[in-house]
């Protein structure tokens, strides 16, 4: 496994158009709630823009009340992600995971597999709808259908983009943007000491990035010690659902801390309910796991040195994106 020890930003990414037909369609169906087999969730249920597109629940919850066994991630700056799942890289695009809620039935989220004519029906019928995908699909004969209803979804979730925090002008060349605790603060994640910067490099403050300073897409992935060996047996095993390796059990994306203030609770399964608690944990090392891995180590804090971190990560939030009709329910 390759170690990162760089972690200044070295691109800036493109902010995505907002105004293609297709963007427009996927806006009103992020948050469509006849998208769900009984009209009781819409995409926006599970991420909602006032928490980064993130809900803020340890786990979400399904149509019928079924829990998922995962956290919730925040989807504002996804479109940057190299993978978008949270223990499958062989996700690969916002189209494919969009797929996964609408379509699952382990625990079933919006419950279309079974029901996708009845739903479709229901969109169809809406005269709104009827509009918007004329525009959106002009050249197509059959408009209304599940592949295009996600292409729509996909180019819309594409178009979260927050890069206005106080980090960001900062970086910019604004000294003043960030407090001088923040500043200490930045200097401590990114120091010999810490390592933060091991897993939270490039600007986005994830390997798990398109501008991360790895391109090793297995770096993307780690065993944190959440849990320790022979911990909760039934707990998620991670990226060995997938690989099958038991050296992979454990093992979840590395998640970008951009906006992390708003999007407790925190971890794959939202076992930790605030910043404070997952400074202790990496600052102890994480508990005792066979695959813990190797960039985890424990580090000294004091007190000033946890308040300087966490007004680094406050300076990570931007919600400034809310003032923009296009990131909030269009209904």
């Amino acid at each position: 496994m390759a170690i990162i020890v760089a972690c200044s930003p070295t691109q800036t990414p493109k902010i995505p158009a907002q105004k293609s037909q297709k963007v427009v369609l996927g806006h009103y169906l992020f948050f469509e709630k006849k998208l769900s087999v009984n009209g009781t969730k819409s995409c926006a249920a599970c991420h909602d823009p006032i928490l980064a597109f993130s809900d803020g629940y340890r786990r979400s919850v399904g149509v019928f009340g079924d829990t998922h066994p995962r956290n919730s991630p925040a989807l504002m700056n996804a479109v940057y992600h190299k993978t978008f799942n949270l223990a499958n890289p062989d996700v690969r695009s916002l189209q494919q995971q969009h797929r996964l809620p609408l379509y699952n039935t382990s625990p079933i989220e919006m419950g279309v597999e079974g029901n996708e004519a009845q739903i479709l029906a229901k969109i169809a019928a809406d005269t709104l709808y009827q509009r918007y995908f004329a525009k959106a699909f002009r050249a197509e004969k059959d408009r209304f259908s599940w592949q295009h209803i996600i292409e729509a979804i996909a180019a819309y979730t594409s178009t979260l983009v927050s890069m206005n925090s106080p980090y960001d002008k900062y970086l910019a060349g604004d000294e003043s943007a960030l407090s001088s605790s923040a500043q200490n603060g930045r200097a401590l994640f990114f120091s010999p000491r810490l390592r933060c910067g091991k897993c939270h490099n490039g600007v986005m403050l994830s390997t798990n990035s398109r501008f991360a300073l790895d391109s090793n897409i297995m770096t993307n992935y780690a065993n944190i010690g959440i849990y320790a060996d022979g911990e909760n047996s039934s707990a998620d095993k991670g990226l060995m659902n997938i690989t099958k390796n038991p050296k992979d059990e454990g093992e979840f994306v590395i998640p970008s801390l951009r906006n992390v203030f708003i999007t407790a609770p925190y971890m794959h399964d939202g076992s930790m309910a605030t910043l404070p608690e997952v400074l202790k944990h990496y600052s102890t090392g994480g508990k005792k796991h066979a695959n813990l891995d190797v960039r985890m180590s424990a580090f000294p804090l004091s007190k000033e040195d946890e308040k300087d971190i966490l007004n680094f990560l406050e300076s990570l939030t931007d919600t400034s994106y809310l003032k923009n009709p296009h990131f909030i329910n269009p209904f």
